[in-house]
C-alpha cells in the first residue's frame, strides 16, 4: 500500500497534516523525505500564475457562468 503525505519536520518530530486511518494501525511505514525548497515552490506558484494569465488571454477560453462539466457527455461521443 502507498500514501503519500506531507509533514513538517518541528523540533525533533514529524508532524504529519493528516491522520493515517486505523488500516495503518501496527504496521511498519517506510519513510521517504523529499524537501521542497521555499524557492522552488514559490517559483512553482509563479509559473501556474502565468499559465492561467496566458490561458484567459487566449480567444476561446471563456466560459459561461452555467457551464456544468459532463464526463458522461464526453464519453458517449
Amino acid at each position: 500500500m502507498l500514501k503519500v503525505l506531507k509533514a513538517t519536520y518541528r523540533d525533533g518530530d514529524l508532524i504529519l497534516q493528516e491522520k493515517l486511518g486505523s488500516e495503518w494501525e501496527g504496521k511498519t511505514v517506510n519513510v521517504v523525505i523529499e524537501i521542497q525548497d521555499f524557492n522552488e515552490s514559490k517559483d512553482q506558484q509563479t509559473r501556474v500564475e502565468q499559465f492561467l494569465e496566458k490561458w484567459q488571454q487566449h480567444p476561446g477560453t471563456e466560459v459561461t457562468e452555467d457551464y456544468k462539466f459532463d464526463r458522461d457527455e464526453i464519453y458517449d461521443r
